[in-house]
């Protein structure tokens, strides 16, 4: 039996085409398990001809570097996955900066194959920062509007969270601090409803959240897009008082637990 012919009994009746555009909805760790199934899916994920339709696992680093002169940002890419064929990464994100309306963009974060980026509308400190999230390797992105409850006085620090495993949407957590009054807000996009929500921490005092979270005025112990996203929960690092604390917050900002670091962690210390 020639390999057409046993690719064709272990993929029974599914006609070819159609199985390549199912596999093409699949994350690629999945896509790479199935290559160890029987020798027909190994063959039918690593033909040239359909791997380019296939997710391809990406591993890498971006890399930002600020451009003193023009005050903006230039991007790079490092691969770190062994692959004969290059990834078709566009670091420069060209396929967002030619868009209309888009002046310079800021790298914020990622989470599991996904980028956040922050843009204004014009040169200005006073606009109000807006957003976008996209997918490197398939160049995909949603734009996400600023806010409506921020102020030009504030300083925003926000952050993604995205699992394919649970759900194909994305929901950003933003912080607001008054640093003058050290008041600090929460608010959530969510990329399902397309809409943003306020979650005012002094209002988070019901069942089930974390009791005196509302009481705690803290200062971001690393305002950076290091947040873990972790079953669930985005894990952010603060300072209550003089003590380095781990927050865990939920998508919606709501927060359930609140762990102290052990002093080896704590810098302070």
């Amino acid at each position: 039996m020639d390999c057409s012919k046993r690719r064709a009994a272990a993929l029974g009746d599914l006609p070819v085409d159609p199985l390549v555009e199912i596999l093409c909805r699949v994350p690629a760790k999945s896509v790479c398990q199935f290559k160890c199934v029987p020798k027909a899916w190994r063959d039918l994920i690593a033909d040239p001809h359909h791997r380019k339709k296939l997710p391809q696992a990406m591993q890498g680093l971006f890399c930002v570097t600020p451009d003193e002169s023009s005050k903006a940002y230039s991007f790079s890419f490092i691969d770190l996955a062994a692959r004969s064929v290059p990834p078709d990464i566009d670091p420069s994100f060209s396929f967002l900066t030619e868009l209309p309306g888009i002046q310079a963009l800021v790298l914020l974060g990622s989470c599991n194959g996904l980028i956040l980026l922050g843009h204004r509308q014009e040169y200005s400190i006073t606009s109000s920062l807006a957003y976008i999230v996209c997918n490197p390797r398939t160049k995909e992105w949603e734009a996400v509007p600023p806010c409506s409850s921020h102020s030009p006085t504030l300083l925003t620090f926000t952050y993604l969270a995205f699992d394919p495993a649970v759900s194909s949407h994305f929901n950003l957590v933003q912080f607001q601090v008054e640093t003058h009054e050290e008041f600090l807000s929460v608010h959530t996009y969510s990329s399902e409803t397309g809409t943003w929500s306020d979650n005012q921490i002094d209002e988070q005092g019901e069942e089930g959240q974390l009791e005196g979270w509302h009481m705690v005025r803290f200062n971001l112990a690393d305002p950076s897009p290091r947040c873990p996203f972790i079953n669930g929960f985005l894990n952010l690092l603060v300072w209550d008082d003089d003590e380095m604390k781990i927050v865990a917050l939920d998508v919606q900002g709501k927060s359930r637990r609140m762990i102290p670091v052990p002093h080896v962690a704590n810098r302070r210390s």
